[in-house]
């Protein structure tokens, strides 16, 4: 444990040290952050107008975009981008002669990153809050089991998403890939519209997938859109999603390692 914790204060510190050099690349990430929910808030507010669209009235989306503004920002990863450039300019065989496995470097600049940029996120998801004149109180149980859903589908979608990548090691270029599955996440994640809005047939067939329940489903309980046997029952399956994503994990860094073949460097 105390070598992990000395790796990712190591990774921290150099993540820092760079990303303070480049302040204009901070600031059209967040910008970027803030401006896609706000642009799905404001199509979804002007279509509900006066009348609810999936049980949601205008006030109910204001929540929901500002919390998966928040949510976003805690789970959002660039693992396809990264893995797609180390596989072309050769620099992962290097990764492979550390000590540590791979992941834990990527998930410390992550975390890091996000620890940096969150001082103009949270400020900007507040400000809309207030603005909007956003009153939603959750119950304290509301409000903890949506904090434990957050955390675990940011887990699930570093596992999930990180395993994806390593497909670079077979087809060397992931970065499109990336985009479709972005594309495809957004639908069924909860982005461009919540769940319930969506009609019934892709409702359902996104409760099979892992997106929702990894931004969608603890919007949805912080909301209280959500019993609290429901929302046990919810991590439950992100669990089961999380422990599937792991096992996955673990064999394709097997494969992958097996497969890879440096190219470039």
């Amino acid at each position: 444990m105390r070598a992990t914790l000395a790796l990712y204060l190591a990774h921290g510190a150099t993540t820092w040290g760079v990303q303070r050099r480049y302040p204009v690349t901070m600031c059209i990430w967040v910008f970027g952050v803030a401006l896609e929910p706000v642009i799905y808030l404001a199509v979804w507010r002007t279509a509900a107008g006066g009348h609810q669209v999936g049980g949601f009235t205008r006030d109910d989306f204001a929540a929901y975009y500002v919390l998966v503004m928040l949510v976003n920002h805690l789970s959002y990863t660039w693992f396809f981008m990264v893995m797609d450039r180390r596989t072309r300019e050769g620099t992962f065989s290097a990764l492979l002669l550390r000590p540590a496995h791979p992941i834990h470097g990527d998930v410390a600049e992550n975390l890091t990153f996000k620890a940096i940029t969150s001082v103009a996120v949270v400020p900007t998801a507040g400000l809309l809050w207030v603005s909007m004149g956003v009153r939603l109180q959750p119950a304290p149980l509301d409000l903890l089991l949506a904090v434990v859903g957050m955390l675990t589908g940011a887990v699930l979608r570093v596992c999930l998403e990180w395993t994806l990548a390593l497909g670079a090691l077979w087809t060397t270029r992931v970065e499109s890939f990336g985009r479709v599955y972005a594309f495809v996440s957004h639908f069924l994640g909860g982005f461009v519209a919540p769940l319930a809005a969506l009609p019934s047939a892709l409702h359902a067939l996104a409760t099979w997938t892992p997106f929702p329940w990894m931004v969608a489903f603890p919007i949805e309980v912080a909301m209280g859109r959500h019993s609290v046997a429901e929302a046990i029952e919810g991590i439950l399956v992100q669990g089961l999603w999380l422990l599937g994503s792991l096992g996955l994990l673990r064999a394709a860094w097997r494969r992958a390692l097996r497969r890879h073949t440096a190219v470039g460097g």
